[in-house]
């Protein structure tokens, strides 16, 4: 059986403190300066609330989750973007094909 974490998966529209928001913005910053304007893949990306600010810094970003209600919550908030089902364990992409793989709040 596969866990389900949409219970605490951050989501569009979802009440949040100060902290939480500090560290989501820091989170992403953080990712973003690992590859300015490179290719980014955001492995565990949820709901994908962090996508919008990636692409703001990114050459290319796709962002790629096993939960198929989070990619569609995603796929209604940034349609443009490149969005993948996948498993971590198996990506669908060859080697140095991203310049940053991304795995920022999917450890549980």
């Amino acid at each position: 059986m596969i866990a389900d974490f949409t219970t605490v998966t951050e989501t569009w529209g979802l009440g949040a403190s100060p902290d939480q928001l500090a560290m989501q913005y820091f989170r992403y910053r953080m990712a973003a300066e690992l590859a300015p304007g490179g290719a980014m893949l955001e492995v565990g990306c949820g709901s994908g609330m962090g996508l919008p600010y990636l692409r703001a810094h990114a050459r290319a970003v796709v962002g790629g989750d096993f939960t198929m209600p989070l990619l569609r919550e995603a796929r209604a908030h940034v349609p443009d973007l490149h969005l993948v089902r996948m498993d971590a364990a198996h990506l669908p992409f060859r080697g140095a094909s991203c310049d940053a793989v991304l795995l920022l709040e999917m450890h549980y």
